[in-house]
């Protein structure tokens, strides 16, 4: 009888290891690949061309994607006024555009609301830019290439890069 209680057990044991090692290997095996968090962008390459910007009407263009709902967005305002600002004040400043993928109306109504000095393009798919969220910042240089670009809500040192980059820093 111990015999035989011994054998079930070990079948027991040996069943719920099969089991949890098939598991594994179907999640592993079968997972699709994790999206780059940058959304596929380069440093180098050609950035795509949005409607009504002329990247060579200065030396640089800053896109900065937003969203009306996005909370993130929303905490990153500040930083944002700021750097709005910063390049206001400059002779030769860089042209800084903001996308969104709202509708004009609610693109306009967050514009006033937030007070925000900036030329917004409503209507953006990100994925059509190569970006997988907001908010997003991408340097431009006038022939349309990536100088660089920042995924998510800005971290200090990002911040600080940012601002380097409009202030023609970097």
């Amino acid at each position: 009888m111990t015999a035989r209680l011994e054998i079930i057990t070990n079948v027991a044991v040996l069943l719920v290891a099969l089991v949890v090692l098939g598991n594994f290997a179907w999640v592993h095996l079968t997972k699709q690949p994790v999206p780059r968090a940058d959304g596929g962008l380069r440093k180098g390459d050609t950035f795509s061309l949005l409607p009504g910007v002329d990247y060579r009407k200065s030396a640089r263009t800053l896109v900065i994607a937003l969203s009306t709902k996005c909370e993130h967005c929303n905490e990153s305002l500040l930083f944002f006024k700021q750097l709005l600002e910063t390049n206001a004040g400059k002779s030769e400043g860089t042209q800084v555009v903001a996308i969104f993928p709202e509708t004009r109306e609610e693109v306009s109504r967050y514009i006033f609301e937030q007070h925000l000095t900036v030329n917004a393009i409503p209507g953006i798919d990100y994925r059509a830019v190569n970006l997988l969220g907001t908010p997003s910042v991408v340097l431009i240089s006038n022939e349309g290439k990536i100088l660089n670009f920042w995924v998510g809500k800005p971290s200090r040192d990002a911040e600080k890069e940012i601002m380097d980059s409009v202030t023609n820093k970097t």
